[in-house]
């Protein structure tokens, strides 16, 4: 439910916000409607899609430190 929430939230329809973007999410909680918190970041599979290498290294760094920041804040709050 939650990834269908944020999911519908990045659907490009017409009626959509245009700025709700993964680049201008990604790293930070995403308060739900429930009071709990999402993050945002790519899908894995994305990373091996991407043909270009300096690119696809870039990318999977950003995807760690998107899972390390999640890691320290879970670690934070605990």
């Amino acid at each position: 439910m939650v990834a269908a929430e944020i999911a519908d939230r990045l659907a490009l329809g017409p009626n959509r916000d245009r700025d709700v973007t993964i680049g201008r999410m990604r790293g930070a909680p995403v308060p739900l409607p429930d009071g709990g918190e999402g993050w945002i970041t790519v899908h894995p599979s994305y990373l091996l899609r991407i043909p270009e290498r300096d690119r696809a290294d870039a990318e999977f760094e950003r995807f760690v430190a998107d899972l390390k920041a999640i890691r320290a804040h879970v670690a934070a709050r605990a």
